[in-house]
């Protein structure tokens, strides 16, 4: 993390030892080093209205993650890579939006 974040909120120490990271859809594939920096110990802010939901500033962009402690698996849900301008896949908030074709 090189800056401070952009989006205030009430960040707590997210580290989550030998869990394993896994992209809810194929375009998040890229995001190898997630699992690393989830494994070592993240800032993460939690998602107000969504048990278990984060959002991580990593320092080439943002990620948006569901924790299931019972499998011991992180998934990741969206990511929005630095300068690109739109999260990977879909909104960080799939529900949010519908689809488009």
């Amino acid at each position: 993390m090189s800056a401070p974040s952009s989006v205030p909120c009430e960040a707590i120490w997210l580290k989550l030892p030998n869990y394993r990271v896994l992209p809810l859809r194929p375009q998040l594939d890229r995001c190898g080093d997630l699992e690393e920096v989830i494994n070592r110990g993240v800032p993460a802010c939690p998602d107000l209205h969504r048990a278990d939901f984060y959002d991580l500033e990593l320092d080439d962009g943002w990620a948006y993650i569901h924790v299931r402690d019972d499998l011991r698996v992180v998934y990741l849900v969206a990511y929005l890579g630095r300068g690109n301008g739109s999260w990977l896949g879909r909104s960080p908030y799939p529900l949010a939006r519908k689809e488009q074709k």
